[in-house]
């Protein structure tokens, strides 16, 4: 069995090999389903995951943002996830409870539901991949801001800030997160998207 340099010497030659792929997707079929669901179970602690029910529900709403990062093999490896629903009134009553600063924004936002990367291809860059398709579809769809609560003990909150720099044009810290257990701070962001970003990866 490879050590965990071997291990990572090797994926490390695939991303150089561009063995990777993204794609928009509509509703997923079940074996896409299933795998989105073993991605959550690899990458989520079980108290902060969602339900199948949740995936079920959001991955079949067509105004949704649905990109999969997957290998180019014969297993087609689903490594990497990137969901997104429309920042609106709907949203932002549903989340009151947990963030009564929640406000509508000026022009068309997606809030980031989550974003996941295979943990044995994190450290990779390929976060980098799903954000850049990510961008591209909320252009395509005529939206040019993202929203998002960003995790802070992973380091999540300050890739981003390096990423995008001053296009971070609101952001404020909430101490406690419900969704984390035990809670934890996050980051709530609002980054415009139609200036020039950088290409830092953000860390996942």
């Amino acid at each position: 069995m490879a050590n965990n340099n071997e291990q990572k010497n090797l994926l490390e030659k695939e991303l150089e090999l561009n063995q990777f792929e993204v794609e928009t997707i509509d509703k997923p079929d079940e074996e896409i389903f299933r795998k989105i669901i073993n991605l959550e179970n690899s990458c989520i602690p079980e108290s902060w995951r969602f339900s199948e029910d949740f995936y079920e529900q959001e991955l079949s709403k067509p105004e949704n943002i649905k990109i999969i990062l997957r290998t180019k093999d014969r297993d087609k490896k689903l490594i990497g996830l990137v969901l997104l629903e429309p920042y609106n009134n709907n949203l932002i009553n549903e989340m009151l409870e947990d963030d009564p600063e929640l406000k509508i924004v000026e022009g068309s936002a997606y809030y980031m539901i989550t974003i996941e990367i295979d943990p044995d291809y994190q450290g990779m860059g390929l976060s980098s991949t799903l954000f850049d398709a990510m961008e591209s579809e909320m252009i395509v769809r005529g939206s040019n801001k993202l929203i998002l609560h960003a995790r802070v003990s992973n380091g999540f909150s300050n890739s981003l800030e390096k990423r995008y720099g001053d296009r971070i044009i609101n952001k404020r810290r909430i101490d406690r997160w419900k969704y984390y257990k035990p809670e934890e701070p996050c980051d709530y962001m609002e980054i415009q998207l139609e200036k020039k970003y950088t290409t830092d990866t953000p860390t996942l």
